[in-house]
């Protein structure tokens, strides 16, 4: 794990591995949210979106249901902070 964060009453962890997973309040997975490249480095929830930020140079958004909603590209290198 990379980065943490929390998400209403869920948290979040970044991995290395390209995912990002959404644990509930009891600690259980709720999602696992994938489509990265590379490693997730960075975290960020704004007005109740999931924004993470990666090592292939790209920011995924993702809704609260939690669902992907659009790809931010166009970085000429790894995204270290949100």
């Amino acid at each position: 794990v990379i980065a943490i964060t929390t998400w209403s009453l869920w948290f979040v962890t970044a991995s290395f591995d390209g995912t990002a997973r959404v644990w509930d309040e009891n600690d259980a997975l709720k999602a696992e949210l994938t489509g990265h490249k590379a490693g997730i480095t960075c975290l960020l929830v704004h007005n109740n979106m999931l924004y993470t930020g990666s090592d292939d140079f790209t920011i995924r958004l993702w809704d609260n249901s939690p669902a992907f909603v659009c790809s931010f590209e166009g970085h000429e290198d790894s995204v270290y902070n949100l």
